[in-house]
């Protein structure tokens, strides 16, 4: 694979080579995935944030569940109390 790069970013990669004890190329490659690993981290953040506004939005998903026991509770207790 062939890039154009300016010199100013290749001299920077250059440098973190260096300072990382790295190839060039493992130096870019190195980059690119953790490029792409932020980016799934940010795809799962964003799902994550999606969740939490749909559930703050549509109330409580645990709160309501909690709720519909204790009726279903009482309602079989007042069947239970009837016989």
């Amino acid at each position: 694979m062939k890039i154009r790069v300016s010199t100013s970013l290749r001299a920077q990669v250059e440098a973190a080579a260096r300072e990382n004890n790295r190839t060039l190329n493992s130096e870019i490659v190195s980059r690119l995935e953790a490029s792409f690993r932020d980016d799934e981290g940010d795809a799962r953040s964003a799902v994550a944030a999606n969740t939490l506004l749909r559930s703050s939005l549509h109330g409580d998903p645990l709160k309501k569940l909690e709720e519909r026991v204790e009726e279903l509770e009482a309602k079989v207790a007042n069947l239970m109390a009837g016989k």
